[in-house]
């Protein structure tokens, strides 16, 4: 796992995103390889694993929970939602941090997603190959 080198240097870490990691403890109805070594290296680095209650990914043939984020040396309670958003087939998740601080301070600066802006700039953005900024098509399941 590259984990082992990000957090070599890092003290305090928070690492999200789609890891493609299925396991019972993060309410998938079964492991996979990469979610056991997930599950294992979390346990010997003495990460926590955040992942919401509900699927983040729907396939015709099952639902999983494999968007998530692990923590280590993190101090502020920490929870993950699924937000019913954009037309695929991962969900968006929202990580909350509860950080002591007093909400209503920032209550007139509070950012909330774009995902349709969002999901233009997706479909019209320069691919990495090149080949300039051409209209992709979104595969629906």
């Amino acid at each position: 796992m590259d984990f082992e080198s990000l957090i070599a240097f890092n003290t305090i870490t928070f690492i999200a995103g789609d890891l493609n990691a299925k396991h019972r403890n993060w309410n998938c109805a079964r492991a996979n390889n990469l979610g056991n070594q997930l599950n294992n290296f979390a346990t010997h680095a003495k990460m926590r694993i955040i992942a919401p209650d509900h699927p983040t990914c729907y396939t015709r043939f099952r639902e999983s929970v494999i968007d998530l984020a692990i923590i280590r040396n993190f101090n502020y309670t920490t929870t993950a939602e699924c937000l019913v958003e954009l037309g695929s087939d991962h969900l968006p998740v929202r990580f909350d941090v509860e950080t002591g601080t007093n909400p209503s301070f920032y209550d007139n600066k509070k950012f909330t997603p774009n995902w349709k802006k969002y999901q233009e700039y997706l479909l019209f953005a320069e691919s990495p190959r090149g080949g300039g900024g051409r209209k992709r098509k979104l595969k629906r399941k």
